[in-house]
Order: structure tokens, then sequence, then C-alpha cells
């Protein structure tokens, strides 16, 4: 709500030029979910096929004959009914909601992308793990299965779950696992088979998704990263990209302590965030060894990773567990979080004197949340500057979107 009255005021005063329409509003990967409505599978072997999109939404705005604004509307209703339900069973305090509601990425969740649907069937994953409901799980898996290819990316995070969460070995235990596991695999595979069956019947290959998707191959990275558009969206993508690499380290840490070391003084966390940790750990992976090499500077890319990331029910439970359980009044921790965030400013190459001063607004919003986690309990009301920047910013990008201008 703030955000549209934010855009408003800043199209009334010329700051922003566009008002979302029907015809602007299908831009970038929109304009493949909308073939899918009204087309389905399309250019079977272009370049600009629509293969690499799954389909689900749009079939849904098919049964329901909706405008883009109207598959919009319907998509803030799956975003919002999503994070009601979030909120509903983990009550997030007033500052974590606008902390959350301000990222700027999160404008994805209200554009005719897929992310909406993936975000509330994620939430069904998420409260089925937490209520321990496995027909919710389930049910989330399968429709996931169906919205997106980040589905995939549950097959190992369920392993990942279900092993470190153990807490003793006996049949009775490990039947169970092994039958949740089962059924998880099994839910997140039918919506998969259903894709690849839709797919099947447009070109006569059960496997068209990975050959489009394999014609860029798995690449070693190389550094330093960077992404599409370069330094002008490097400040958002590289901070998606450091919650990715922290998430992955963090569950080397608790497979070290689950096989190698029960020693290490780290709490398991509830199997929620286990499976967020390892959802985003596979995001950061896949981008990092499958996303093409940028044309310009042939190192590895980040393209897409902000939107892959934050426009998530999995970073919002992240977000939420570790925003106060950070720990920075012993020196070790603070060293260890400076030493952090001086190599992931290194992986992305603002050192290099050749890349200043375009890389200078990455070091200032790199900073700027860094001193936001680091302070947020010394300096009580700095929340709120972070909310603001975050909000002005989410709606400056949307306004590029609306402008056909590549946001991520």
């Amino acid at each position: 709500m703030v955000a549209t009255v934010l855009y408003l005021i800043l199209y009334w005063i010329g700051e922003i030029k566009v008002l979302p329409s029907n015809e602007n509003i299908i831009a970038w990967d929109a304009i493949n979910y909308y073939n899918i409505q009204h087309q389905g599978y399309i250019d079977f072997q272009e370049s600009t096929s629509n293969i690499p999109f799954f389909p689900l939404i749009g079939l849904v705005w098919r049964w329901l004959s909706l405008s883009p604004i109207g598959a919009v509307i319907l998509n803030i209703f799956f975003f919002l009914s999503g994070f009601y339900l979030l909120h509903r069973q983990y009550k997030f305090s007033f500052q974590m909601l606008l902390l959350f509601l301000s990222i700027p990425s999160v404008f994805f969740l209200c554009v005719p992308y897929a992310e909406a649907l993936f975000f509330l069937s994620s939430t069904f994953v998420i409260l089925g793990l937490k209520k321990e409901k496995n027909w919710w799980v389930m049910l989330g898996l399968f429709i996931a299965g169906m919205t997106r290819p980040s589905a995939l990316f549950f097959l190992p995070a369920i392993f990942f779950m279900e092993i470190i969460a153990l807490k003793e070995l006996n049949f009775n235990v490990f039947r169970n696992t092994f039958l949740r596991i089962l059924c998880y695999v099994l839910a997140v595979l039918a919506g998969v088979f259903i894709v690849f069956a839709m797919q099947h019947e447009a070109t006569g290959d059960w496997f068209a998704f990975f050959h489009q998707r394999d014609k860029n191959g798995m690449q070693i990275p190389s550094f330093p990263l960077t992404t599409w558009r370069g330094a002008k969206l490097l400040w958002l993508d590289g901070i998606a990209y450091m919650i990715g690499l922290s998430s992955f380290i963090y569950c080397g840490i608790l497979g070290w302590k689950k096989f190698i070391s029960s020693k290490i003084n780290i709490e398991i966390p509830p199997k929620p965030i286990l499976f967020s940790l390892a959802f985003l750990t596979m995001t950061m992976i896949h981008i990092l060894f499958f996303n093409a090499k940028d044309l310009y500077t042939n190192t590895s890319s980040l393209f897409g990773m902000n939107r892959f990331v934050f426009a998530t029910s999995f970073f919002v439970i992240v977000m939420a567990y570790y925003k106060d359980r950070l720990d920075f009044s012993k020196k070790i921790n603070s060293r260890l979080y400076i030493g952090y965030f001086i190599l992931i400013l290194a992986m992305l190459g603002v050192f290099i004197p050749d890349n200043q001063p375009d890389h200078l607004r990455t070091i200032i919003y790199l900073l700027f949340i860094f001193l936001f986690i680091a302070y947020q309990k010394r300096f009580k009301y700095f929340w709120i500057f972070v909310v603001g920047v975050h909000l002005v910013t989410q709606v400056l990008l949307l306004d590029k979107f609306l402008q056909g201008i590549w946001v991520g």
C-alpha cells in the first residue's frame, strides 16, 4: 500500500513517467507466460522458446480468462495470501513485516511472473513442515513442480532436511524418514511429469526442457562476478549472492556437525529453516555454475539472482529466524562478519580500479546492509531508514520494468 501511494506521488510530480497497463506490464519473462496462456508452447528450436518456463500460472490465467492487469491482481492475491499464512503462523513483528514488504525485488511478486504462485505453494510446504502435516507439504511440492523449474531444487533440499533433522537412528525412525522422503520426492516429480508431458505433446520430446537449458551447460565459476546491466544491478544481485553463499556455508557447517564432529556449538534449526537454507543454497549453486558467462567480461553472471532469492517465502522465514540471532557483541563474530563482507566485495570485483566509480553503488548498498545487520540493536530506529530507502528503490525498479528495462 505504501509503495503504491509512493508510486502515484512520484508519477504526479513527474519523476515516474508511466502507469501499469495491459501493454507495458507484459515484459521480459511475462511475455513467455502470456504466450503459454494464449498459444501454449512455441518456437521449440529457437532462442526465444518458452520451453524453459513451466506452465501452471499461464494455464490459470487462461482458465480464468484474465487480462494482463487481471493476472497482476491475481498474483497479488496469491502473494498476500501466502504472506498472510506465514504471518499467522510465525507472528512477524511490525518491523519484520515492513522490512520484507519493502525489499526492492518483492515487486516481482506483483507482475505477471510465476513468482507469486511459487511463493504461495512454497508457503504450503513451509507450513506443512512446521505443523507436521505431510499432505500440506505434498500439495505445495506438487503445485510448485508445475509452476517453476526451481522446484527441482526441492529434491536435494528434501534429503538434506530429513537427514540433518534425524535425532536418533532406529528402524522406526529410519522407516518413517524414508517414507516421508519418498512421498515428498514423488509429489515434486508428479508436478514436473505433468509439465514434461505437456512439453512432449507440443514438441515430441520428453526432455525438451533440459535440451533447451543445456545450451549453456555447466561452467566453472570465474571471478569477479557480474550481472546483466553490470554495476547497475550488481548491488542487488550481489546481496542475494551473499545470502545464497551464507546459506551454503551454514548448510556445510550443519553437515559437518551431523557427520564429522558433534562438538560444534551450533543449533540445528527446525525443518522449515533447514529446507529453506537448502533451497537458497541450490539457487546460488545453479546460478553460479549454470548461468551463461557475461558477454563483455567473460566472467560468471549473477543474472536474475535477486528475484530468485528475495521473492520467495524461503527467504522470508530465514530472514525472520536469523535476524535477531546474529550476535556481533563478541570480537570474533564481528571480525568474521567483516572478513566475510570484504570477501563478497572482492568476489564482485569492487576493489579492481578499472571498475570504479561504476561499482560505488555496490559498495554503498552492501555497506548499508552490513551496518543495518550489525548495528540494528544499537540504533533502534535505523530500520525505518532501511524501509524508506527500499520502498523508493522498489518503486523505481517497477518503473524501469514498465519501461522495458531489465531489473532482474
